[in-house]
């Protein structure tokens, strides 16, 4: 089935899917099985996509669109754990947990301002006393 277009990145992008209604075996809740053929961005290095719902209404493009809502979040978190050691980090307490986040997703934004920004490959003469000074 060629699905009606999902806007991806704000592009608009046909893709193949295939659909299955199914139920587990010790389980009464029915599933609808998404199985997409193609991939998210140019970093993803899947090419089936297989996304699964308890929600038998659910058409296969409100599926998608759902999911890619999560795709940033995965891609931030799979960024922070590569290039931030975001995973070697171990905490117990909630409070840490927290602490750990909010610095983890601080450095992470401000390191994505100062390269949107292209602070990196200016020659600053003198350095500066802020980051506001970076511009």
């Amino acid at each position: 089935m060629l699905c009606p277009p999902p806007k991806i990145y704000g592009k608009v992008k046909h893709i193949f899917t295939y659909t299955i209604k199914s139920k587990l075996k010790d389980c009464s809740t029915p599933l609808q099985i998404f199985f997409i053929f193609d991939k998210w961005s140019d970093t993803d290095e899947k090419d089936v996509h297989v996304l699964i719902t308890n929600n038998p209404a659910m058409s296969v493009k409100t599926a998608i669109d759902t999911y890619l809502l999560r795709w940033g979040i995965e891609e931030s978190f799979r960024e922070l754990k590569d290039n931030f050691c975001f995973d070697q980090y171990q905490v117990h307490d909630q409070e840490q947990i927290q602490r750990h986040w909010i610095i983890s997703f601080l450095v992470w934004s401000l390191t994505y301002w100062i390269k949107q920004n292209a602070c990196l490959s200016k020659i600053l003469q003198d350095s500066p006393a802020s980051i506001g000074q970076c511009k």
